[in-house]
């Protein structure tokens, strides 16, 4: 199943399966779009085992570093540093969390407060978005701000839903 829950059908030559989170991916060259690609074995409907044997994958990417360059599985050519901002009580309970291998952390006090500055790599905006929101008011998205302005619409959204 495709975002927009249509079905598609694709020719893939697998690589490796790996779990993120809590759910199952096959990372898996797509002879369709002619890129590595992440697919979620929960929004696979059906399989089924070709005759044809594959010569056209190419390990010309490095799988593991395509899988840890940005935060989340899902990932694009969009690679860009993100920096959240976390106030108390979550900036207590981050400080030792590890969301990417080369996040850097800034930790300082304001206003007789504990702050703690992540800033990592991210591809794709809606899943780092979906992971701050989780911390409500205590996570602050302050950078880029193509992000911030993502991560504010979205709040905005909510609002409009819930509230009025």
């Amino acid at each position: 199943l495709t975002k927009g829950s249509e079905l598609s059908d694709r020719i893939i030559e697998p690589i490796k399966v790996i779990c993120y989170g809590t759910k199952w991916y096959l990372v898996a060259y797509c002879l369709t779009r002619k890129e590595e690609r992440f697919f979620s074995f929960s929004r696979i409907e059906k399989l089924a085992l070709l005759k044809e044997k594959f010569n056209t994958f190419n390990h010309k990417t490095d799988i593991n570093k395509l899988i840890n360059e940005s935060f989340g599985i899902a990932k694009s050519n969009y690679l860009k540093l993100a920096t959240i901002k976390f106030y108390e009580p979550s900036s207590f309970y981050l400080k030792k969390q590890i969301w990417h291998s080369e996040q850097s952390v800034k930790e300082y006090i304001e206003n007789n407060k504990y702050i703690l500055e992540l800033t990592l790599p991210f591809s794709k905006p809606e899943e780092l978005i979906g992971k701050v929101l989780k911390y409500g008011s205590s996570a602050e998205i302050l950078e880029p701000a193509s992000l911030r302005k993502l991560w504010l619409n979205e709040i905005e959204g909510m609002w409009e839903r819930y509230v009025k």
